[in-house]
């Protein structure tokens, strides 16, 4: 927990870079991201490869509606140390528009390298770097862009509880990037993104102004536990024909209500059938076993 060092203003952007330490032989943690005035934060898996023992992650919010005082990060499951920065950034236009994130992980090495392709215009880039020892001598300040404070987290004992945590950013560039952080001898995660300094607004020239442009996806394969980082989104907008809400009210002020929905979607191909096809199953119990297919 922490004091920031200044307030957020409406329209800037908040960016959470985290890194943590956690034991490879159990299930990868996750951590979500959440404000006081619920935002929308854009969260991204911390690294494909598995059962690593350092992890890290960056996030964002876009152009918030107004001043944020309290920022929440959370694992999902046991961390061993966890370390978060969360900065500001003016500058940026209201629409956002990821020009690609990348991660990579050394065990035992002394340098992390992280790349992305060059974007489609100018982007503002950041990334963070991780580390399991809190001596380590960690850096990751590459040519062109501005270091920001270093947070580390030990026991003062061991390395057991070791997280160190180092990050930067390029304000301004349309060049693609290669990076590298340095140590000594430790396991390392890293975490980059780049994103539009001025992304094209998304709302069709032709919507109706006095109508909400409405965007409609869902993540295929998600369950009721997984993590919002892991969550893929595809767009379904074309196929929503209708929708009708009836939202429940909330909590405090009164029993708890769930929300009631009725939409239409197109599924003139049977893509969003949830069952392949040809089908079949097989039923058992008394008095006789069916067996039905199509």
């Amino acid at each position: 927990m922490g004091i920031g060092s200044g307030i957020a203003s409406e329209g800037n952007w908040l960016f959470t870079i985290a890194s943590w330490t956690q034991d490879p032989a159990i299930s990868n943690a996750h951590v979500g991201v959440s404000d006081d005035i619920h935002s929308w934060w854009r969260q991204y898996p911390a690294i494909v490869r598995f059962h690593r023992d350092v992890r890290t992650t960056v996030s964002y919010t876009p152009n918030i509606a107004r001043e944020v005082d309290y920022v929440y990060v959370a694992p999902d499951a046991a961390v061993a140390a966890i370390c978060v920065l969360v900065i500001e950034v003016s500058g940026l236009q209201p629409w956002d528009i990821v020009t690609g994130p990348t991660s990579n992980y050394t065990a035992s090495g002394t340098s992390l390298a992280l790349s992305l392709g060059a974007p489609g215009q100018a982007s503002f880039w950041i990334g963070g770097v991780g580390g399991n020892k809190a001596s380590s001598g960690q850096a990751f300040a590459p040519a062109n862009y501005t270091t920001l404070a270093t947070v580390s987290q030990s026991n003062g004992v061991d390395t057991s509880a070791d997280n160190i945590l180092t990050s930067a950013f390029r304000a301004n560039s349309s060049a693609s990037q290669s990076v590298s952080a340095s140590a000594s001898a430790e396991s390392m995660s890293g975490f980059m993104l780049g994103v539009y300094l001025a992304a094209a607004s998304p709302i069709p020239a032709s919507q109706n102004p006095n109508w909400p442009y409405t965007k409609f996806e869902a993540a295929f394969g998600a369950g009721f536990n997984t993590p919002n980082s892991e969550l893929i989104w595809t767009d379904l907008t074309n196929r929503m024909w209708s929708w009708d809400e009836t939202t429940g009210i909330q909590f405090q002020l009164g029993q708890l209500q769930s929300t009631n929905l009725a939409m239409e979607i197109d599924n003139f191909d049977g893509a969003l059938t949830p069952v392949s096809d040809p089908w079949s199953f097989t039923a058992t119990g008394t008095p006789s076993t069916h067996s039905f297919s199509r």
